[in-house]
């Protein structure tokens, strides 16, 4: 009467099958949903076994232990629009480090990442580490940024970019994303994850910052740097995007109309911006969230990255 026993021992007996008449097939088995646990009945598979986990944590690669497994695929989960941090960078540094660190003691061979494409050029230097920490998770951040921002911006651009996604680090490491998925949970109850998050990470002040050094940066890189078309899209969508957000947070300590409409006025600048962004076959081709469709940049997101609350509200009505 257990659905998750009834489930493995189906695939138990499917496994077994396919061996018998495929023997020269590698059988894998994904561990997803009301699979995630191992198996309660029974701990030797037929055949050895790849179990393809959505996602590994401390607790579940113990409870794996004993198993006949010949290798583990873990589904990971650091980039992607679907956390509360949308199309931006979504986890800090340090975060993304204690995961390689964690990776590199597990029977994982293959990792899939879930979601990576979400904000590709801003997220450049996290997506970066991250493949460096593949070869090495004791190397230091200090020296993977300065080797990214100096190959990718040139000397003189270098250090402001360094001050620019350090202050950003830092803004996710104090603000983390509030839910750990793991690809099994979607029942959403706060709507206003997104915007709490957005909120929390680029108040005013350090959205001015930003740009400050933003400018700066760009200032000092060849004109014809092939990296900048792609993130001034995509630092300018953060911007314009946390101005609602901050809109948002004034006008609730306010209630003042004047500040009501300040939130219909940013969330006008946002869509417009979007709006902007060449389209093919309902696809932006712009060099900053390229092959994203326009409506789900409009969302924020998915699941946890989806903006509600202000961003669906009748921009008339709130200028009333």
């Amino acid at each position: 009467d257990d659905w998750t026993e009834k489930l493995w021992c189906l695939h138990r007996d499917l496994s077994a099958r396919l061996k018998a008449e495929r023997p020269d097939v590698q059988v894998a088995i994904a561990a997803y949903g009301p699979t995630r646990r191992p198996p309660k009945s029974f701990k030797k598979f037929p055949v050895p076994m790849i179990i393809d986990v959505g996602g590994i944590t401390p607790d579940l690669r113990k409870e794996w232990e004993g198993y006949n497994v010949v290798g583990m695929v873990a589904w990971i989960y650091p980039f992607g629009a679907f956390q509360a941090s949308g199309f931006s960078p979504a986890a800090s540094f340090a975060k993304l480090q204690k995961d390689q660190k964690f990776y590199h003691t597990t029977p994982v061979t293959t990792i899939y990442h879930c979601g990576i494409s979400n904000a590709s050029s801003i997220a450049g230097p996290w997506i970066y580490a991250w493949g460096r920490w593949d070869l090495d998770p004791e190397e230091s951040v200090d020296t993977i940024l300065h080797d990214y921002c100096l190959y990718s911006f040139g000397e003189k651009a270098a250090p402001y970019f360094e001050k620019f996604y350090k202050l950003m680090d830092s803004r996710m490491e104090k603000y983390p994303n509030p839910i750990n998925l793991d690809g099994t949970t979607f029942d959403i109850k706060d709507t206003t994850l997104a915007v709490g998050i957005w909120s929390a990470r680029y108040p005013e002040d350090v959205v001015a910052e930003l740009t400050s050094l933003f400018e700066k940066a760009v200032s000092l890189c060849d004109e014809k740097n092939s990296m900048l078309p792609g993130l001034k899209i995509e630092f300018e969508y953060l911007r314009l995007t946390a101005n609602v957000c901050n809109a948002r947070k004034k006008w609730l300590e306010t209630k003042a109309r004047e500040d009501r409409v300040a939130i219909a006025d940013a969330v006008e600048a946002r869509t417009r911006f979007i709006e902007s962004l060449p389209v093919k076959d309902d696809y932006i081709m712009a060099p900053g969230f390229k092959l994203v469709q326009p409506g789900l940049l409009q969302l924020g997101g998915t699941m946890y990255g989806r903006f509600r609350d202000v961003f669906e509200e009748d921009l008339e009505k709130l200028r009333k």
